[in-house]
């Protein structure tokens, strides 16, 4: 008999491999088969990347490596280079800290590592994973927090801290590794992403269920500040990356009470839009470009929330639908710009 938490795990690996390999539904002879498969492809790891998982822990190197691999195989990737292990790193950095919040703590004390001793069934249920848990706490309690460039390092740990006191922060540095992976990947699939039209229905796995959501007090009038700011101190900037017609939208915004301050989906797409084929065009140093979009992300975050407050998960939920559709309607858009952008660019390189 297996215990509850191994059979957890189990069946979410189970229900991973059956859906890479396409199979619809968990049956006996699916387990079977997915037993029997050959072994997986093993991963590489070029030299910058392995030199720094030696600098972990040797308590849990191993739990990294083996992590680090099983996403590199899902995303398709045959190394590990030192870009991917620290994207890898800082996700797995925000997932912790969300859990940790989730418990009611902003602050890394010990108190947090028996909380998550207790609450979390991975954890409680699993003797081994406690002394994993123990290990760690006593790795901080000693301060041994590593050198700068350690994959452990004292830089990530306090990135961690100021993560759990205010999830704001670092959040250009954030939307550098996230937008940029995105409009990076934009870039690398073109062709897949270029002609395809609307949305299809996919497979579902599991049982679906609702998700209780903690309230979270936001400082809409600091986000609002920042975005005014960023119209007084970026609007140079912006007009090298927007269209003309979405930076005069945003403009007319720089009044407006908070009340009815609002960023439509519409524009908020073209935003997004222009931004991906400024980054196409490398019409700015790309960091530089995406952490100049920081102060436009806050006022669409205040803009929403302004917007949902007071709704259930349900309506907020029908609410962001209704945004992905204005991506989808203003795609057209989006392929317009980005062929201009690759017509200009072949001139430029003729």
């Amino acid at each position: 008999m297996m215990a509850d938490f191994v059979l957890r795990l189990f069946q979410r690996d189970v229900e991973v491999e059956a859906r890479r390999a396409g199979y619809a539904e968990v049956t006996a002879e699916v387990v079977e088969r997915l037993w029997q498969a050959a072994p997986e492809t093993p991963v590489r790891w070029d030299p910058e990347a392995w030199a720094r998982l030696q600098t972990a822990p040797e308590f849990v190197r191993e739990g990294i490596r083996k992590a680090a691999e099983r996403r590199a195989r899902r995303m398709g990737v045959a190394e590990i280079d030192s870009a991917l292990l620290t994207r890898f790193r800082n996700q797995a950095m925000m997932k912790a800290v969300k859990r940790i919040r989730e418990m009611g703590f902003t602050e890394l004390t010990f108190d947090a590592f028996d909380a998550a001793k207790a609450e979390i069934r991975t954890v409680s249920l699993n003797p081994e994973a406690q002394e994993r848990l123990d290990r760690i706490q006593r790795y901080f309690e000693t301060e041994r927090h590593g050198e700068p460039g350690d994959f452990l390092g004292q830089d990530l740990m306090r990135r961690f801290r100021a993560h759990l006191k205010d999830p704001a922060a670092d959040l250009s540095a954030m939307l550098v590794q996230v937008v940029g992976a995105v409009f990076a990947l934009m870039e690398e699939h073109e062709a897949v992403w270029l002609n395809l039209a609307g949305t299809n229905q996919v497979a579902l796995f599991g049982f679906q269920y609702g998700v209780g959501v903690e309230p979270v007090n936001v400082n809409v009038e600091r986000m609002l500040a920042s975005f005014r700011q960023g119209l007084l101190d970026l609007e140079p900037i912006w007009r090298q990356v927007l269209s003309a017609d979405t930076i005069e939208s945003l403009l007319s915004l720089r009044d407006a009470p908070a009340q009815a301050f609002m960023i439509p989906d519409d524009l908020w797409a073209r935003v997004v839009f222009d931004a991906a084929v400024a980054y196409h065009r490398r019409i700015l140093p790309t960091d530089h470009l995406l952490k100049a979009c920081t102060s436009l992300y806050l006022g669409r975050t205040a803009s929403f929330v302004l917007e949902t407050q007071g709704l259930t998960s349900l309506e907020a939920e029908e609410r962001i639908e209704a945004l992905c559709s204005s991506f989808e309607k203003q795609k057209p858009y989006l392929i317009q710009r980005w062929m201009e952008g690759g017509t200009q660019d072949l001139q430029a390189a003729r």
